[in-house]
């Protein structure tokens, strides 16, 4: 703790053709700037035992949590980061996102946060979700539904 505030940890996630060593100098930057880093390293056997390295070396880590994955990382950060309440902020550094985990993340968050807000009125929220994908397997088309509960 530093001045009553919890010290920030920074989790940095290399690309498919970098190991944990391509962060040293953002490394040094970020301790020297008072932050807790580990540059994690991922074992690129698959997507699946990525996110599941990723999520050991989060359940390692005290208090909030800043992610940052490079290019292929972002895809492992996203995965790795679902309902884990540490994780302060997702971070993507030329990165590879899956934008439907994102979504749902974003959603989550902003649901809770309203219900928390909630007045004795209860608003007419609706939420319009629009993307446009090139080269993804999956493309969101555009919606409008009441989000649940409001």
């Amino acid at each position: 703790m530093t001045n009553g505030k919890k010290v920030v940890t920074v989790v940095l996630v290399h690309g498919a053709w970098a190991d944990g060593s391509s962060w040293n100098r953002v490394t040094e930057e970020l301790q020297r700037k008072g932050f807790n880093v580990v540059a994690a390293q991922i074992p690129l056997t698959s997507f699946s035992d990525d996110a599941a390295v990723l999520r050991k070396v989060l359940q390692r880590q005290e208090g909030p949590v800043v992610l940052a994955g490079h290019s292929y990382g972002g895809a492992v950060i996203t995965a790795a980061a679902a309902n884990n309440s540490n994780v302060k902020a997702l971070v993507y550094i030329a990165a590879i996102v899956h934008l439907t985990a994102v979504l749902k993340r974003v959603f989550r968050t902003y649901h809770k946060r309203l219900l928390q807000r909630r007045s004795s009125r209860t608003p007419d929220i609706r939420a319009k979700v629009v993307t446009k994908a090139s080269n993804a397997s999956e493309t969101l088309q555009p919606t409008q539904t009441p989000i649940p509960g409001c």
